[in-house]
């Protein structure tokens, strides 16, 4: 597959067939596939990409896989960065499991 080869590569092939016949199909799976091996990479990709209504559900989909392979290095990551519109999904995503792991410590990291 050509994301494991070199995840670039495929995400600027995905990205230029964006389109409503093709959905979040292929943005989704370039996304999590490079989440995989490279989350910080992935994620940085999807920021450089124009606005869609296919882009909430891949970002999400995205941090999560990435989440889920790393869950130290996601979470750092993600309360590094700025607040930004993009990002919401992801952080919507951070929140929802914040709050299974403990309702306190997540309602302290929602305040900041």
């Amino acid at each position: 597959m050509l994301v494991e080869k070199d995840p670039k590569l495929a995400g600027d092939w995905a990205a230029s067939k964006r389109s409503p016949e093709y959905g979040s199909g292929l943005l989704l799976n370039v996304g999590t596939s490079w989440a995989a091996a490279d989350g910080e990479a992935a994620m940085h990709w999807l920021k450089g990409l124009p606005p869609g209504d296919d882009l909430p559900l891949v970002v999400q989909e995205t941090y999560r896989k990435w989440y889920t392979q790393n869950l130290e290095e996601a979470s750092r990551w993600l309360e590094a960065q700025p607040l930004e519109p993009w990002l919401d999904p992801a952080l919507s995503t951070y929140a929802e499991w914040k709050t299974r792991e403990s309702w306190e410590q997540a309602m302290a990291w929602a305040q900041h």
